[in-house]
């Protein structure tokens, strides 16, 4: 098996799924997905899992993730689209994004989609104002950018000045405009404070602040809530310093910590868990091929027929501080690194380097080059458009059979007839 991440393919298949589809290309193991998934309905009987399409939305990867009985998250219309296609219930989704259109709230509203979460007193305004038109009242969460924020979180979403949400500090000002709103009620709270937690006490600290929040809500304000969404932010550990998230600690503490708030809350109402890197995240691996190696200046380079428009995260895209991912040459698994290699992609930008300072065995064209922790936020979280390139062959495997759930694509556009002179 390749131990040095979740992937339960085996080296010698994964190499003839490779060698089969071509590369660059993203190959998922759909039981790492599974065992993901089963370990987040199991930590508490009250806790609903919601999976983020954002995370990875090719849609044989979330009919996966719903069929094993995990709610969706979404986040656009193309999101809904998917769902669609899928063919969803509407009661199953939930739906959230800091800058709808009215095009987006009435589609939305004609699917059915029972959970809804508004960002502003002016989203609140105009939801009131399409649900008068067909005479209904729309029951929505809020999202609330809490007071505090996350400690030991990679990337704050609350807690600081936000796009997302309303401030907890607004709180008085929330509920006075649902007073004047005729066709709105509000039934749902919504906090996400941040992600890539890596952290139980994190997790757990943050959870406690939220339910706290919540009964809060319930007793200043005389409001029957129906859920309370925790947001989620669970990690994975992509790089030599991170450990693995304690997800056995956390479920003991949360039976406690639950327990307690349902006897001061006076209600056992659902509490919904949103995850997509930590059920995606581990299974999958970005392949590419060496195509050439070559010195600069004293340092060794592998060009090879993918990168950072395929992976942009592995380029360290948008952080300060660039780390490399986990990476191996998966021809030579067992070889000892004894090379210091940068790898760079066919782009023409220097930015574009998937590894820098990185040590493997000596490698030379024709070499399988593969980023492990892979699953979530590749391929669509990247600038595929830049230099138009085609896209990876995207590949779903379980045990010794495999599905191609994307084929590479030209984006190939029509002529259209320019302006006459």
């Amino acid at each position: 098996m390749i131990t040095t991440s979740r992937l339960n393919i085996e080296k010698n298949n994964l190499l003839e799924v490779v060698k089969n589809i071509g590369t660059p290309a993203y190959v998922y193991d759909a039981r790492v997905i599974q065992e993901q998934v089963y370990k987040l309905l199991n930590l508490h009987k009250a806790i609903q899992l919601f999976y983020s399409l954002k995370a990875n939305p090719n849609p044989s990867i979330v009919k996966l993730i719903y069929d094993l009985g995990a709610n969706l998250e979404i986040c656009s219309l193309k999101e809904l689209e998917i769902i669609k296609k899928i063919g969803v219930s509407p009661k199953r989704v939930l739906y959230l994004g800091p800058g709808k259109t009215e095009e987006e709230i009435r589609k939305v509203f004609e699917y059915g989609i029972k959970y809804f979460i508004v960002e502003s007193l002016q989203e609140m305004q105009k939801v009131n104002d399409i649900a008068q038109e067909t005479e209904v009242t729309v029951r929505v969460g809020i999202r609330i950018n809490p007071s505090v924020s996350a400690k030991g979180s990679k990337l704050t979403m609350g807690g600081k000045p936000r796009q997302f949400g309303m401030d907890e500090e607004q709180l008085e000002n929330i509920f006075e405009l649902e007073e004047r709103l005729s066709n709105l009620k509000i039934v749902g709270i919504h906090v996400y404070n941040g992600t890539r937690i890596l952290s139980s006490d994190v997790f757990i600290e943050n959870t406690a602040y939220i339910l706290n929040l919540a009964k809060k809500v319930q007793e200043q304000f005389q409001v029957k809530l129906d859920y309370i969404d925790i947001g989620g932010g669970m990690g994975i550990p992509y790089f030599s310093n991170e450990s693995t998230l304690d997800l056995d600690d956390i479920s003991d503490r949360l039976h406690a910590m639950i327990q307690e708030f349902y006897s001061s809350f006076g209600e056992e109402i659902p509490i919904f868990l949103e995850s997509g890197r930590y059920v995606v995240g581990e299974s999958g691996i970005y392949v590419t091929k060496v195509l050439y190696e070559k010195k600069s200046k004293n340092c060794d380079f592998l060009t090879v027929d993918g990168g950072t428009h395929h992976h942009m995260a592995a380029g360290g895209m948008g952080n300060a501080l660039k780390k490399n991912f986990p990476i191996k040459v998966l021809n030579k698994w067992n070889e000892e690194p004894n090379t210091e290699y940068y790898i760079s992609g066919p782009l023409c930008t220097p930015n574009d380097l998937i590894a820098k300072k990185i040590s493997l065995p000596k490698s030379q064209p024709g070499d399988y080059i593969g980023i492990l922790n892979a699953g979530a936020y590749g391929l669509t979280a990247s600038p595929v458009l830049f230099l138009s390139h085609h896209l990876p062959t995207e590949v779903l495997v379980k045990d010794d059979k495999y599905i191609i759930i994307r084929k590479k694509t030209e984006y190939d556009l029509p002529v259209v007839q320019t302006f006459q002179s």
